[in-house]
């Protein structure tokens, strides 16, 4: 009796699991760059259940099929239009855009990263102060809507006022708006927070790392007790803060933050965001 009862269910839940099953097939073969497996284990998830486009995942996996596949448009637009789509499919799904902005950033792609930013975060906007951070970071890096972004993050750091990541985000701004006194004031406070976590002896170059000053050495190479995750966060803000006494012209002040991320091993450049 209780077969009878469940077997409807168990026979409609199952092609949607198969489904899944072949979506993380597909998955797999995306991760392997095996484009021709990837877009046949798509196609028969789809088949097998429509209801795979509702999911994030699918469409998660979808894009990245469409940048990778050198024989498919993985445009900027066409990209941003395929997410739209799957939006429009159901607004869950935008939840897959969350790799997207991070793929366009990753390309210095700025302006397309923010409009994807706001698609995932949908017509509610940014939600708490990460989100407001986010949101306000990439408005900075792509260089519009400034007094949008400078108002959200002074409502994330009255949560988070002493929180490095916000400070950073709001120097950066500032350091576009060119009011650069006070965004050496925020990039400061933000260092006096993150920059304890470093072993004295690491803060700064030795003297005898790149003496001339000339961005010659070699990079430095930090030693295997030191996560270098953390020293890559803090990479960023030296160098935003090296950028904002550039901009100042103390350029001997800029040159310490410049010696200090190279001897880390990071390379000082427009890259580091």
């Amino acid at each position: 009796m209780v077969g009878l009862v469940t077997f409807p269910l168990v026979r409609k839940a199952l092609p949607l699991e198969y489904a899944k099953w072949q979506l993380a097939a597909a998955a797999n073969a995306v991760a392997h760059s095996d484009w021709e497996e990837a877009d046949k284990r798509l196609e028969i998830a789809e088949k097998s259940s429509s209801a795979i486009r509702t999911l994030p995942d699918y469409w998660g996996v979808y894009l990245r099929l469409l940048n990778g596949d050198p024989t498919r448009n993985g445009s900027t637009d066409s990209l941003i239009d395929e997410l739209r789509e799957a939006i429009s499919e159901n607004s869950q799904n935008r939840l897959a855009g969350n790799w997207l902005v991070e793929l366009l950033s990753e390309q210095g792609r700025f302006s397309e990263a923010l409009e994807c930013m706001k698609l995932t975060l949908g017509e509610s906007g940014a939600q708490g102060a990460i989100q407001l951070n986010q949101l306000a970071y990439h408005r900075s890096l792509a260089n519009v809507e400034l007094d949008e972004a400078l108002k959200d993050i002074d409502i994330a750091l009255k949560d988070f006022a002493d929180e490095p990541s916000f400070l950073d985000t709001k120097a950066w701004i500032l350091y576009r708006q060119k009011r650069f006194e006070e965004a050496l004031s925020a990039i400061n406070l933000a260092l006096s927070q993150i920059l304890p976590e470093v072993p004295v002896e690491l803060r700064e170059a030795p003297e005898e790392y790149d003496p001339a000053g000339l961005g010659i050495a070699p990079l430095g190479k930090l030693p295997k007790t030191v996560l270098k995750e953390r020293f890559d966060v803090i990479a960023v803000i030296r160098f935003h803060r090296m950028k904002i006494l550039e901009a100042l012209g103390r350029e001997e002040e800029a040159l310490s933050d410049y010696r200090a991320i190279r001897f880390w091993g990071i390379e000082p450049s427009e890259k580091l965001y």
